[in-house]
């Protein structure tokens, strides 16, 4: 099932993502700037005894083939199954690309979802103080 901001489930699946995370963008942030569920971002739910459970959002990368896993608030498969892409606006989508590990990354892998890269981070650290008042720019 997937939600509209006019609709009395929206409140409940931005409490659920405000406590969730980390997100790509804080759902919240897409509520204020006025986005629009279908086109922008696409919001899934899972429901228990009619109300909201769990969500899902994806959201579209305009311009380009791909949207992006924008947010889950549990690792849960069937959030993840038959995404409908097509529902973006041109162009069409062709690729889903998320960051995930652990339970998420297993919930990814269940779908159908495959690793196509590892990203580490790294602080890089050059020799030498840089003063206080000095500036250095690279």
């Amino acid at each position: 099932m997937w939600v509209r901001w006019d609709e009395p489930q929206a409140q409940r699946v931005l409490d659920l993502s405000a406590r969730s995370g980390p997100h790509r963008i804080p759902l919240s942030a897409w509520h204020a700037m006025g986005s629009i569920p279908c086109w922008d971002i696409d919001i899934r739910v899972l429901t228990h005894r009619g109300r909201v459970a769990e969500a899902c959002r994806l959201e579209s990368v305009r311009g380009t083939a791909f949207a992006v896993v924008g947010g889950l608030t549990a690792p849960r498969p069937q959030l993840l199954a038959k995404l409908p892409l097509w529902r973006f606006q041109s162009p069409a989508k062709g690729f889903l690309p998320a960051e995930a590990d652990g339970q998420l990354r297993s919930a990814l892998m269940a779908v159908g979802f495959r690793d196509v890269t590892t990203v580490r981070s790294h602080h890089w650290a050059p020799p030498g103080v840089i003063a206080d008042d000095e500036f250095q720019f690279l």
